[in-house]
């Protein structure tokens, strides 16, 4: 699988699993922050793949290469409106990605991360850990 491959089903399944629930500001899209009719800021996500390098994981003619990354999805909700949404928010980025497999790939158990709040949004960070094995023949 390249890292193509890779990334189109991280991403469609992140797409077709949140169905909507808020907008999402993709990587190397361009995107402006939701508001409402009065200009008040209203909830998004940021979602970002980053690859973690790559390791041989057995030595021959045919070994496995194991490729890590991680799945950041940065959940922002207006400012000064609680946690309550947001934990919600998070909660399901998580769920999409625990424990989630397919073509070698394999999501490990997501974290959520308190991150920071300026006096526009309230923003926490879910890392969602990954693996992806592949064979090679030298």
């Amino acid at each position: 699988m390249s890292y193509e491959a890779e990334g189109n089903w991280i991403r469609s399944r992140f797409e077709s699993e949140w169905a909507g629930r808020t907008p999402v500001a993709w990587e190397n899209v361009p995107f402006s922050p939701p508001m409402d009719a009065l200009g008040r800021p209203e909830s998004y996500v940021r979602f970002t793949l980053q690859r973690d390098g790559a390791q041989r994981r057995e030595l021959g003619s045919t070994a496995t290469r194991r490729f890590g990354g991680t799945v950041l999805v940065e959940v922002l909700t207006p400012f000064g409106t609680g946690t309550a949404e947001n934990d919600e928010l998070c909660e399901a980025v998580a769920e999409i990605f625990r424990d989630a497999r397919a073509d070698g790939i394999q999501f490990n158990e997501p974290q959520v991360l308190a991150s920071t709040s300026d006096e526009i949004y309230y923003k926490q960070d879910v890392l969602c850990p990954f693996e992806r094995d592949a064979v090679i023949t030298t």
